[in-house]
């Protein structure tokens, strides 16, 4: 199929046919975008009263999760999603967040394809030019107590504070032997 063609032919039909690709998964995504929020997926008898996810997976085998990235960059970005393609636009997305997104997403647009550096790696550059600072992690304080440990220390202090109450009670009625003690020697006359 392809001996008798050169290198550059090869590659440019691989080109043509990776562009119509990106394309029909274009259409193939607004598609879907309709027949959901026209619902219209369920005129189908086969999925009546079936959900928006069971109709996805069922008859495209996509999971809702890749059906709402595809959606973002295809509806949102459409030219940068075919020519980069869904991935590049959700990672962008979600290391630059919003703000930053459409600047990182015209510098790619740009980028010229030479073969000094891999195309990836200054992709990732340019990402990680305009990527959120990292957050600080907290250092960890331990793992929870188990439901045992809880129980454990739950009886200990109920068995702690019985044993306060006793003495509490036994302090009360010392005070109360004292206060007799002293009316008796009241009454006596001694002060």
């Amino acid at each position: 199929m392809y001996e008798g063609k050169t290198v550059a032919k090869v590659e440019k039909e691989i080109d043509s046919h990776k562009l119509a690709g990106a394309i029909a998964q274009k259409d193939m995504v607004t598609g879907l975008y309709y027949l959901r929020n026209a619902n219209r997926y369920m005129k189908n008898p086969k999925y009546k009263n079936a959900t928006w996810e069971r109709y996805l997976g069922d008859r495209y085998g996509m999971r809702p999760g890749t059906y709402d990235k595809m959606c973002f960059a295809f509806l949102n970005f459409p030219e940068a999603a075919v020519k980069l393609g869904s991935g590049i636009i959700n990672k962008t997305k979600d290391r630059c967040g919003a703000i930053k997104m459409i600047p990182a997403l015209d510098e790619i647009m740009d980028l010229p394809r030479t073969n000094r550096t891999p195309w990836t790696e200054r992709v990732d550059s340019v990402i990680d030019k305009y990527a959120r600072p990292e957050r600080e992690e907290r250092p960890e304080t331990g793992t929870s107590p188990s439901k045992n440990e809880l129980w454990t220390e739950i009886n200990r202090l109920r068995a702690e504070l019985s044993a306060k109450d006793k003495e509490l009670e036994e302090a009360y009625a010392q005070i109360e032997k004292m206060k007799a003690t002293i009316e008796k020697l009241k009454a006596k006359g001694k002060p």
